[in-house]
């Protein structure tokens, strides 16, 4: 500098400075524009689905075929190195053994860049295999503020889903964790949906937090405009189903319950309306029930065969013979035909009442009209029925007609209601001889049939027939027989 300056070169170094000044202040704003450029690429990358190229979007497709079950991926869309990855997927799925953390460092060690569809469906499968811990690695994974990835509805849904998967398999959860995961929905703008209040509901009343259910079934709909469905009241009802003691929580729900009835009459489904019916009989509360059937006829509802079978079953258990009558004319008004199901329902529920005659009546129509239904649970009833009246030769007539029906295999419970008859009409010698039966029938079954093989093995009911009617005076030597039949057959409770 100071050569140029004692030679006069002043002015030719102010520009020579002027030029490196503006080369580094050009390098630093392209430097700048780079990093920023960078950045929205790698934003649009990650969340627009139409800027993926289709090697990025191989992890996805190939992971929601597998999914589906579809073993014929196209080898036009997926490489041989990432078949070899499809395989070890799903022989995860198929053993239950699934690690998506490995899944994933080996997605990137082949430079397939897995986007949020593929965390959501290894996410559902490690809630499918129930691998709970191994699922919340992963979704903490995906929502961390460092991941290259953003959560989507479908992540939150997968996580809550998982929640409830978790509850019915023991595992302690504490359900207030849904709080938060909604406070972060929020918080990244995630619009919570249907599903996501459904699901909430179902977590929270397994869970046994009806308050929380109260909470977000009044609150989401209003601050998200969801509209609930039939989905929505069906979790509330699993939720009581599951946990007895939340039935009284039930009535609180029931106002809202009735009028969707009344107001989507047309789509409602039977699920919603047996699970109502099933709840309020198991507790007896007919008042609920008689409300929900008048609704749903002012509706002009037609009831299904299935919610006529369970109305007369809690009829017959609450022993209103009458009102089991009615509802199975009702039902044959109706245009319903009964099967032998719905036969075999009604019989019990006569049955129950003490209503005999009726019993006899309705087996004598069947036989008349529909002699296909005539099946073992029928039969069965009918004896059940006539021992009441002590008819013993209209059993033991029966019994002859069964025994020759090749359709209908006599088991325990029916060759226990023929000993229970027996007894109760003080023929012993029948007894002896139903039992030999019993025994022969038993033999004939092969050990390794498993569950079938004691279906006409005897049981402690079996045994205990003889000696449960102390009024009864029995012989000695009967006494003593029944023992000898009770030591007799061997592995016996």
């Amino acid at each position: 500098v100071l050569s140029l300056s004692e030679t006069g070169g002043k002015s030719w170094l102010r520009y020579e400075l002027i030029l490196v000044l503006i080369f580094v202040l050009g390098m630093g704003m392209l430097n700048s524009i780079l990093y920023y450029a960078r950045k929205a690429i790698a934003a649009i990358y990650h969340r627009n689905p139409q800027a993926r190229t289709e090697k990025d979007d191989i992890a996805s497709t190939a992971l929601k075929l597998l999914k589906q079950g579809n073993n014929s991926i196209s080898n036009s869309t997926v490489d041989t190195s990432f078949m070899h990855l499809s395989q070890s997927i799903r022989e995860s799925l198929k053993n239950q053994h699934m690690e998506p953390l490995e899944v994933l460092n080996r997605m990137q060690k082949m430079g397939v860049t897995p986007d949020v569809h593929s965390y959501n469906y290894l996410l559902e499968g490690c809630i499918n295999a129930k691998n709970f811990h191994t699922a919340t690695q992963l979704f903490m994974e995906i929502k961390d503020q460092h991941s290259p990835i953003a959560p989507n509805t479908s992540t939150y849904n997968i996580y809550m889903r998982g929640i409830i998967e978790a509850i019915n398999s023991g595992e302690h959860v504490d359900i207030s964790m849904i709080n938060d995961l909604l406070i972060e929905m929020r918080s990244k703008e995630i619009q919570p949906t249907l599903v996501t209040l459904n699901t909430i509901l179902e977590a929270c009343m397994i869970a046994g937090s009806p308050e929380m259910a109260w909470k977000y079934f009044n609150q989401l709909p209003l601050e998200y405009r969801i509209e609930r469905d039939n989905t929505t009241y069906n979790a509330i009802v699993i939720g009581i189903r599951v946990n007895d003691k939340l039935t009284p929580v039930l009535d609180l729900f029931y106002p809202s319950i009735l009028a969707y009835v009344e107001a989507k009459s047309d789509t409602i489904d039977d699920i919603l309306i047996n699970g109502l019916i099933d709840i309020y009989g198991k507790c007896g509360n007919l008042e609920k029930i008689d409300i929900l059937i008048s609704v749903l006829y002012k509706c002009k509802k037609k009831l299904s065969l299935v919610t006529f079978g369970k109305l007369i079953s809690i009829y017959g258990q609450q022993r209103k013979g009458g009102r089991v009558k009615e509802t199975y004319h009702l039902m044959l008004a109706s245009g319903v035909e009964p099967n032998e199901i719905t036969y075999g329902c009604i019989m019990e529920a006569y049955l129950k009442c003490d209503l005999i005659n009726d019993v006899e009546s309705l087996y004598a129509e069947v036989q008349a009209k529909k002699p296909e239904c005539c099946n073992i649970v029928i039969y069965t009833t009918l004896i059940r029925a006539l021992a009441k009246k002590r008819d013993f030769g209209r059993v033991i007539e029966i019994y002859e007609q069964m025994k020759t029906s090749p359709k209908n295999k006599l088991n325990r419970i029916a060759f226990n209601s023929l000993l229970d008859c027996c007894v109760k009409c003080g023929n012993y010698k029948k007894m002896s001889e139903i039992f030999e039966d019993m025994l022969k029938e038993t033999s004939k079954i092969p050990k390794s049939q498993g569950i079938e093989s004691d279906s006409v093995e005897p049981d402690l009911i079996t045994y205990s027939t003889p000696v449960s009617y102390t009024h009864l005076t029995l012989p000695t030597s009967d006494l003593v027989q029944i023992s000898v039949y009770a030591v007799s057959f061997k592995n016996t409770n």
